[in-house]
């Protein structure tokens, strides 16, 4: 059932009127531009991360920024100093982003742990280096390419305040990014933790930017393996540049993020061109593969980011309750203190 969700995708649609680690193509690529599918509204959700050096703002003559711009990228025509073949799809697009993040509340989204985190750090309320370098992009499509440049509106380019919480191991990848201020203009996605969602063989999709390209929906994929109580295996057709894209269920909602997979692309002797690694399907032969058979693409469940959202509003709250305390016993402390000084004036 490899070709369902995009086949009914592409019904839809014409009903109206699709620094990271390696991923892979599974079967055909299904990869599709998100302006040219019936989810072209996740475009206010999902956004890139992209070097903050990179991005210049345009000002007018006041000093305020009027919009975003990027002139320097690069694209795919090369990959590690190896020419691409000529076939590879998407080749000539910029690759402006290194990963992939999505918004779960207006100043608030979530992104894979080794997006923003070292390995083997666990964080909260910190901004790491990756924090403090990079900036998020909301919009980045193909239409964004204009002039030779990389244009963005006002509000759609966002700096990362603190990673609220992360993690970064074998079992555990995810971070929770606070923005410096509120999104305008752009939806948060519903998350769904249940665990229906990560039976063998239920139909989900990804959205993000495979690559660094301008933003692609991945259809037609599967659950393959429910590994853990953290982790789960799919056939997704995705690229280092996807991790941290947001994995959704047939109904839409984010049920986990996307964190690795198998080799991107492979040097083909017989061609002398790097091409897509393409895997027959989950646990079947690959191009290129570490283990001689496909591992899948994996994605850590969104039960993890829910756990620290919790975890976070606890702290806090027991935080308020203290500062309350002191705040009281700080009014006990005057109060005290002025009739003492009024017995000492009788």
């Amino acid at each position: 059932m490899k070709n369902k969700l995009l086949i009914a995708g592409l019904i839809t649609l014409a009903s109206v009127s699709a620094v990271a680690k390696n991923k892979v193509v599974y079967g055909i690529d299904n990869r599709f531009e998100i302006s040219n599918s019936p989810y072209s509204g996740l475009k206010k959700s999902v956004a890139g991360m992209v070097d903050k050096y990179s991005i210049k703002e345009v000002k007018n003559e006041k000093g305020e920024v009027l919009s975003h711009e990027i002139k320097y990228y690069g694209d795919l025509t090369t990959y590690q100093g190896r020419k691409t073949c000529d076939d590879m799809q998407f080749r000539e697009q910029p690759t402006a982003a290194s990963c992939t993040g999505f918004l779960i509340a207006e100043d608030m989204l979530v992104t894979a742990g080794h997006c923003v985190v070292r390995r083997g750090q666990k964080v909260e309320n910190k901004q790491t280096y990756s924090c403090k370098n990079n900036k998020w992009v909301f919009g980045y499509e193909t239409a964004s390419e204009k002039d030779g440049k990389l244009k963005f509106a006002k509000d759609d380019v966002y700096e990362c305040a603190e990673v609220i919480a992360g993690e970064y191991s074998e079992l555990r990848d995810y971070a929770i990014v606070k923005l410096t201020k509120k999104t305008v203009g752009k939806t948060p996605v519903k998350l769904d933790a249940e665990k229906d969602n990560y039976k063998k063989g239920e139909d989900i999709f990804v959205v993000g930017h495979p690559s660094g390209l301008p933003m692609k929906i991945a259809a037609g994929a599967e659950v393959m393996v429910n590994q853990d109580e953290s982790r789960f295996l799919t056939n997704l057709d995705t690229f280092a540049g996807n991790s941290g894209s947001p994995i959704f269920n047939f109904w839409g909602d984010v049920i986990g993020i996307l964190v690795s997979g198998e080799t991107d692309y492979y040097y083909d002797y017989t061609r002398g061109c790097m091409a897509v690694n393409k895997c027959d399907d989950y646990d079947k032969a690959c191009n290129r593969a570490y283990t001689g058979k496909a591992r899948g693409e994996t994605g850590t469940k969104i039960s993890l980011v829910l756990e620290a959202l919790k975890k976070d509003k606890e702290k806090k709250d027991k935080k308020e309750v203290v500062q309350k305390i002191e705040e009281v016993i700080e009014e006990i402390e005057v109060e005290e203190v002025e009739e003492i000084e009024v017995e000492i004036e009788l």
